[in-house]
């Protein structure tokens, strides 16, 4: 019973969420321990937009020292989503045409190759809580020129940027940054809450608490700062490792 009790714990802690919907919020790294430059990546997050950005906001965003900005997965205003690899000459970039409905939780992903080519998106259903991800249609596409910006993380942020001006506006769930391209089927495992080996971090979210502990073993730790916190629709029974 002990055993049962203990485990039924773990996974409702896991489940927790924030929301980011003032200018305030934000959870950010300023010290990953990340000990390599970040070239292939794959970033997801558990999103439920409650209102429209007024530019973007921010599910993830990677900085060095210079140029400021690596990598970005965000929200626009209609919407739709982006993901962008920063260079030395345009961005490369993929913005997709499939929008997010308001209040509804979406298993969100960008991928980049490391290779100079376009980033993916993969993006949940809405029917209800969909743990199935699919690549999204595009919009807007583009390779970039340049070459890659690259150096050590200094800072990694979560909700926001580094100058509270693209706050996401609602709750997010968990936060996950690979240094590799994760297949479809991987990124279907971590939406139904099955650990995939080799995160360079893994944020649970779980609401008004700092510090927030990255448990992918790397030994990071998100400052919290706002007072808003919320609970995350998909938690167990209902939503758990078994599923």
């Amino acid at each position: 019973m002990k055993t049962l009790l203990s485990f039924a714990l773990c996974v409702s802690l896991v489940w927790g969420a924030r929301d980011f919907s003032t200018s305030g919020d934000r959870i950010v790294d300023g010290t990953p321990s990340a000990s390599s430059t970040i070239a292939a990546y794959t970033a997801c997050n558990w999103t439920y937009p409650t209102a429209s950005p007024a530019v973007s906001s921010r599910f993830i965003e990677i900085s060095n020292a210079t140029p400021a900005t690596v990598m970005i997965a965000a929200m626009l205003a209609a919407g739709t989503i982006q993901v962008a690899r920063q260079t030395s000459g345009t961005a490369r970039s993929a913005i997709s045409t499939d929008t997010l409905s308001l209040n509804t939780w979406y298993f969100v992903c960008g991928t980049y190759d490391g290779a100079g080519s376009i980033p993916k998106i993969s993006i949940s259903g809405d029917s209800g809580i969909n743990t199935t991800t699919t690549e999204a249609s595009y919009g807007t596409t583009s390779a970039g020129t340049g070459t890659d910006n690259s150096g050590i993380p200094t800072a990694i942020f979560i909700g926001n940027n580094s100058a509270f001006t693209r706050e996401h506006k609602g709750g997010m769930a968990g936060s996950w940054l690979f240094d590799t391209v994760l297949t479809t089927a991987q990124m279907n495992s971590l939406a139904r809450g099955y650990p995939v080996s080799g995160a360079v971090n893994y944020v649970a979210i779980q609401g008004n608490v700092t510090p927030e502990l990255d448990t992918s073993g790397k030994g990071n730790a998100f400052d919290v700062t706002g007072t808003t916190k919320a609970d995350h629709a998909p938690i167990a029974p209902s939503f758990g490792w078994w599923n």
